[in-house]
């Protein structure tokens, strides 16, 4: 994977890693999204843990997401900075929540799916 610097600094910049990538709660025989389903309030986080294909994205990405992290910090030493990253995780995330229908949820992950497996 090839990694745009600018790209990078510009997702340092939005403060990728307090991403909220809760520890994954997931069903019995099946694979539920990257967080825990128990209590969730948004309409956003209700659908998602009620779509099966919406969650296998979710955890698609956020699986995606946590190996360019562990890729980019390796090689990074101590003091790797992946603010920006962790920035603009959190700046999708709340793009992800502005949607308000099924198709948009399905459009923003395959949006950053691919934009995680290209740009990173």
């Amino acid at each position: 994977m090839q990694v745009s610097r600018m790209f990078v600094a510009a997702a340092v910049a939005a403060g990728f890693g307090a991403v909220a990538t809760p520890v994954v709660a997931q069903p019995a025989g099946g694979s539920g999204p990257s967080f825990n389903c128990a209590g969730v309030k948004r309409w956003v986080e209700r659908t998602i843990c009620g779509d099966p294909e919406l969650a296998a994205k979710d955890a698609q990405m956020a699986g995606a997401y946590r190996s360019f992290m562990d890729q980019y910090t390796e090689g990074g030493g101590p003091g790797t900075d992946t603010s920006g990253l962790r920035a603009e995780q959190r700046a999708w995330l709340a793009r992800r929540n502005q949607c308000r229908t099924r198709a948009c949820l399905h459009r923003a992950y395959d949006e950053r799916i691919k934009a995680l497996d290209t740009e990173y």
